[in-house]
C-alpha cells in the first residue's frame, strides 16, 4: 500500500493506493474534502501538479500507524 501526503497553498493532499487504483484526496482549509481516482501513482501526482502547480510541496510517506486519513489531514494541515 502506498500512502503519501503533501501540502499545497491552503490544501492538504493525500494519495492512497487501494485495490481499485489510486485516490488523490484533497482537504482544503474550508473542510470540504474531495477525491479523484487515478490508474497509477504517477497519474495521481500529475493531477496534483496540474491543480496546484508550484504551490505543491514535496511528497512524504504517511506514517504506517495512521488509520484515519481525515483526522491526519486535519491535524497536519497547519
Amino acid at each position: 500500500m502506498i500512502r503519501l501526503y503533501a501540502r499545497a497553498a491552503t490544501t492538504f493532499l493525500i494519495i492512497e493506493q487501494t485495490s481499485e487504483g489510486f485516490y488523490l484526496y484533497t482537504f482544503p482549509k474550508d473542510g470540504i474534502a474531495g477525491d479523484t481516482w487515478h490508474r497509477s501513482l504517477d497519474d495521481s501526482k500529475e493531477q496534483a501538479t496540474y491543480e496546484f502547480g508550484n504551490t505543491l510541496g514535496h511528497w512524504e510517506t504517511v506514517p504506517p500507524s495512521v488509520c484515519d486519513l481525515r483526522a491526519f489531514a486535519r491535524e497536519n494541515s497547519n
